[in-house]
């Protein structure tokens, strides 16, 4: 949707899919492929989430940006019963959050302009095939800023600061196997 004139823009939306005939890993084969299981159809899997997002200039020079998202997954049913009802694809953040706000200076900066913001996500984990250990990552946020400059209509530059406190943290969580971490 849009309000004041279409200065501010939303959008909200639902979903929730099941899957049927998931791929689940058969660990009581002897399977000669790259990790050493075969895959098996078998398993049906849920995931519903929603997301929202606010964007625009919100009063005269100050834009905003604000968006948060929320994923649930579940196995309803697995080769493995001690997995239904279990999260599934843990990788996958249950929480995401999106926060940014840029402002147009005025006078004699009025060619100026600077932004800063976060981009955050809850907790992750993933459980390994091989050894069954846990291999998790904390919440964290990454605060961004940018500073920019326009020549004239049709020229701009910017200078982006990514990762501003140095936060380190793993982009996407995997396994031990094949080499990871």
């Amino acid at each position: 949707g849009a309000w004041y004139d279409g200065r501010l823009n939303g959008a909200f939306n639902l979903f929730r899919t099941i899957q049927k005939d998931q791929a689940q890993t058969d660990f009581n084969s002897s399977c000669p492929s790259s990790d050493g299981y075969c895959y098996v159809n078998a398993g049906r899997v849920r995931a519903q989430a929603f997301e929202a997002e606010l964007s625009g200039e919100v009063i005269e020079r100050l834009q905003l940006l604000a968006g948060c998202a929320y994923t649930q997954t579940k196995t309803l049913d697995d080769i493995d019963s001690s997995l239904n009802g279990a999260r599934f694809n843990s990788y996958v953040p249950r929480h995401v959050l999106r926060l940014w706000g840029g402002v147009h200076l005025g006078g004699a900066l009025e060619r100026v302009s600077i932004g800063a913001g976060v981009n955050a996500q809850s907790d992750n984990f993933r459980l390994s095939p091989a050894s069954g250990e846990k291999i998790s990552q904390a919440g964290y946020a990454v605060w961004n800023g940018r500073i920019g400059y326009r020549i004239d209509e049709t020229w701009s530059v910017a200078l982006n600061g990514n990762n501003l406190f140095d936060k380190r943290y793993y982009a996407s969580i995997g396994t031990e196997t094949f080499g990871n971490y």
